[in-house]
C-alpha cells in the first residue's frame, strides 16, 4: 500500500486585510540576531511589538478571543529606521532630538490604543502590519491576552545572546591547572593569611 505525502499549508484564520481598531499587548526586546540585509548577514538588536485587534477569532479553541498581530523592528530610533516611523505614524507626530538621544521607554506603550492598517502577503498567505496609526476615538479596546505567546520565547532563546549563555554553560570545569594554580594545594601558601 502507498502512503502518500504531500505539502498541505496549515488552515488558520487570518484578520481581514484593511483597517482595524487595535491596542499593544506585549512589547519585547528579543534580543540580538544574524539578519540578512541587501548587505550581507548582519547582526541586528530586535524589539517584538504585539497587537490585538477588534476582529475576533471565529472557530478552534481560541474562538472569540482577539487576533494578535506581531511585527519585530530593529531596536534604534535611527530616523530612517522602521522603529522610528511606526512610532512617529503610530503618534502622528515627529519625535523630538531629545527623545532620540535620550531614549523612550518601549513599555509604556503596552496598553496604548492604534489603528492598524493589514495587508495580504504577496503570496497570499498571511495578514501582516502595513502601518500602526493614531486610535480612532471609538477605540474601545482592553488587553485580553496576558500570557506572551510561545513563539516569542523561542526567538529570544534563539537569540546571540542565549547562545552564548548556553555554550557557556554547558562547557567543562577544566580538570588539574585551573588558572595557573598547582593541582596539589596543600605546598600553595598564597592564601594562609586568611582568617578562614
Amino acid at each position: 500500500m502507498a502512503i502518500v505525502v504531500k505539502n498541505d499549508a496549515p488552515n488558520f484564520e487570518r484578520p481581514a486585510p484593511g483597517i482595524h481598531d487595535a491596542i499593544c499587548v506585549f512589547v519585547v526586546d528579543v534580543g540580538t540576531h544574524l539578519v540578512q540585509t541587501q548587505w550581507g548577514e548582519k547582526e541586528q538588536h530586535k524589539v517584538v511589538f504585539c497587537w490585538e485587534t477588534e476582529e475576533k477569532i471565529q472557530n478552534g479553541e481560541y474562538a472569540g478571543k482577539p487576533f494578535m498581530m506581531g511585527q519585530r523592528y530593529t531596536f534604534t530610533l535611527f530616523e530612517k529606521g522602521n522603529l522610528s516611523k511606526m512610532l512617529e505614524g503610530w503618534f502622528a507626530k515627529k519625535m523630538s532630538e531629545e527623545v532620540k538621544k535620550n531614549g523612550f521607554d518601549l513599555e509604556k506603550l503596552v496598553g496604548k490604543k492604534c489603528t492598524l492598517n493589514l495587508i495580504e502577503s504577496d503570496d497570499g498567505k498571511y495578514v501582516n502590519v502595513a502601518q500602526v496609526l493614531p486610535a480612532n476615538s471609538a477605540n474601545n479596546l482592553f488587553p485580553v491576552c496576558t500570557v506572551r505567546p510561545a513563539w516569542i520565547d523561542k526567538l529570544i532563546a534563539s537569540s546571540i545572546e542565549k547562545q552564548k549563555e548556553a555554550q557557556s554553560l554547558s562547557k567543562p570545569i577544566p580538570q588539574g591547572d585551573m588558572a595557573g594554580q598547582p593541582q596539589d594545594n596543600s605546598d600553595f601558601q598564597g592564601y594562609n593569611d586568611l582568617p578562614f
